[in-house]
């Protein structure tokens, strides 16, 4: 099995822009990789990994700050399952801020199922006091693999500001959220976006997918704020496959002025 890191930091910013990883090379779980700071920049090029790469569970990559958590350029989160086939019982990559979190450029988190066996995604949760996920082509995922099911994507914005949680940007290419279940009746799997008090912006071609493999269901899809806009040529897809049943997407305006909840607006997009 991989090993433990732990990284401790009262006070000051972290920068990482180094590779970090307790992986599982041969038959093996990943191990625990665990970074606590006030301020940490994870920055180009920068790569965490607590995967099993051959047959085995998925390990832990869990980064927690207290001011400001920021995902620059390339960085590359993994924490991905190999040829187990049942749900994972637990984060396998965790970022929480007591301050803001941005997943800006390229940055890539994935949980999802590898390797030529079955197997189930894993799941990622994401905390903080103002998230923003705004770059070129990121991608969220928690794909299972064959006859696995899909996994667990949660983002959770607990600020109090009116300014909208914006996913997507208006340039560069889209962004991918995906718990879609593998090819082989997969189930898709569930991602869910919630906010204390901020309006929810999806814009510029953003995908949000929890499609099923042959014959599977299709998956969940939670979007749950204060104001909500859905831009211009964005996916949601909860499709089931061949002789299985179709997903759901639910969407969950809770303010209480009189604007109306808008689809397709062209202006931020």
């Amino acid at each position: 099995d991989g090993g433990s890191i732990f990284f401790f930091f009262l006070t000051g910013t972290v920068p990482i822009p180094v590779t970090i990883s307790s992986d599982a090379p041969a038959q093996g779980n990943g191990g625990l990789i665990s970074i606590n700071t006030a301020t940490a920049t994870l920055n180009s090029q920068a790569a965490v990994s607590a995967s099993a790469l051959t047959n085995g569970e998925a390990g832990q990559v869990r980064i927690n700050t207290t001011t400001a958590m920021t995902l620059t350029a390339a960085t590359n989160i993994s924490a991905t399952r190999s040829g187990i086939s049942t749900p994972s019982t637990q984060d396998n990559i965790s970022l929480n801020s007591q301050g803001t979190l941005a997943i800006k450029g390229t940055s890539v988190l994935n949980a999802s199922a590898i390797g030529a066996q079955p197997g189930a995604g894993g799941h990622i949760s994401a905390t903080a006091n103002g998230i923003t996920i705004q770059g070129q082509s990121n991608s969220l995922r928690a794909d299972g693999m064959g006859s696995g099911e899909a996994g667990r994507i949660v983002l959770q914005d607990s600020s109090s500001s009116t300014t909208p949680l914006v996913i997507g940007s208006t340039t560069g290419t889209p962004i991918t959220l995906s718990a879609a279940g593998g090819t082989n009746k997969g189930k898709g799997g569930e991602l869910r976006i919630e906010t204390s008090a901020r309006p929810l912006r999806i814009a510029n071609a953003t995908a949000m997918l929890v499609t099923a493999g042959t014959d599977g269901d299709g998956g969940s899809i939670f979007l749950k704020s204060f104001g909500m806009e859905l831009g211009q040529n964005n996916t949601f897809k909860v499709d089931g496959n061949g002789s299985g049943h179709g997903g759901f997407l639910h969407i969950d305006d809770n303010s209480t002025n009189t604007t109306p909840l808008t689809l397709g607006n062209a202006a931020n997009n």
